[in-house]
């Protein structure tokens, strides 16, 4: 929903939405996920001897949860960065330098 706000030239949405999304961001992948998905795995994959499987799982668990901290460094950028620079998102980090070209 920001990108199409940035594409629209209405900041203040493109801002707000951005605002939320990580907001839910850190609240749901960063703070909740590893509450209540990790450490739930981690404390009953002994306890119910669970097949040897779920120790593999919880390790896919963890390298997901790696990745949610490194995209959650790339959304902390953006943020300091539009906040820094006037409140405005006006660029995605991701964004190649052929899009950048076709504007």
């Amino acid at each position: 929903g920001s990108k199409l706000a940035v594409y629209s030239k209405l900041k203040n949405v493109a801002n707000f939405g951005f605002a939320c999304f990580a907001l839910s961001w850190l609240l749901a992948r960063i703070m909740y996920y590893p509450y209540r998905v990790i450490y739930l795995g981690i404390y009953y994959i002994p306890i119910v001897e669970a097949w040897p499987a779920a120790w593999w799982y919880l390790g896919f668990l963890l390298s997901l949860y790696a990745l949610h901290i490194f995209w959650f460094i790339i959304i902390f950028r953006m943020a300091y960065k539009a906040v820094a620079g006037g409140g405005d998102i006006d660029k995605d980090g991701r964004s190649d330098a052929s899009d950048e070209e076709e504007d």
